[in-house]
């Protein structure tokens, strides 16, 4: 017994080893300004995704099994969103990891919609090692600003490097609908920093402008929470 459990404990160390300098995000969560309209804070915190796996200890399983959570901290790339009944009302956020050997990718959505929603629009950042660190909203440009909705979205990128070094960029993509009208001033991570979430500002009925949850990127030892 005391020479399987030494084995174990081996083992958990190689592992453990095997993991050193994995990219992630450090515990700090910054909130930038909002770019368009305020209203009700929805948050999409996407950035940290969770995963069990069953790791077999010794060959042909013969000191058992047992079960790790895995936490792979991630990176915004991508946000889709669509309408219902020309409201904007739903949205969904994706990553992808930002250690290139954890290969893993997550989304999260939100949504005020009253019932189905549709046409959707896609913005997404072409490299991956590309990720957000500023996004602007582009609105229709009604008289009143409480008739003025979401119909654009700019995101612009930072470049991590797989040793984490963080790059701020100008390179962007976006997408609008064909009442984009107004396009407001983007909001932007601090420098080092890249975005772990997006709050989507509504009235209730529909989206009306954005910002972003930032946090810092670092190296750990480990990519695993326990």
């Amino acid at each position: 017994m005391k020479h399987k459990k030494l084995i174990s404990v081996i083992l958990l160390l190689t592992i453990t080893s095997l993991c050193q300098a994995a990219v992630i995000f450090d515990a700090g969560i910054r909130n930038t300004a909002i770019s368009g309209y305020s209203g009700t804070k929805l948050n999409i915190n996407a950035g940290e995704f969770s995963y069990e796996e069953t790791m077999a200890v010794g060959p042909n399983d013969y000191l058992g099994s047992f079960e790790l959570t895995h936490t792979v901290f991630m990176g915004l790339d991508e946000i889709r969103w669509s309408e219902r009944r020309d409201k904007p009302c739903d949205i969904v956020v994706k990553t992808h990891s930002l250690d290139s050997a954890v290969a893993k990718n997550g989304n999260e959505t939100g949504s005020i919609c009253t019932g189905s929603s549709s046409s959707e629009k896609t913005v997404k950042l072409s490299n991956s090692r590309y990720f957000i660190r500023g996004i602007a909203a582009c609105t229709n440009d009604k008289r009143k600003s409480s008739k003025n909705r979401l119909k654009g979205i700019k995101i612009i990128a930072a470049k991590v490097s797989t040793a984490g070094a963080v790059t701020s960029l100008n390179t962007f993509e976006d997408t609008r609908r064909t009442n984009c009208a107004k396009w407001f001033a983007p909001v932007y991570c601090p420098g080092g920093q890249i975005a772990s979430g997006v709050n989507v500002y509504h009235d209730g009925e529909s989206f009306r402008g954005l910002g972003l949850r930032c946090r810092r990127v670092t190296t750990s030892n480990s990519p695993f929470k326990q």
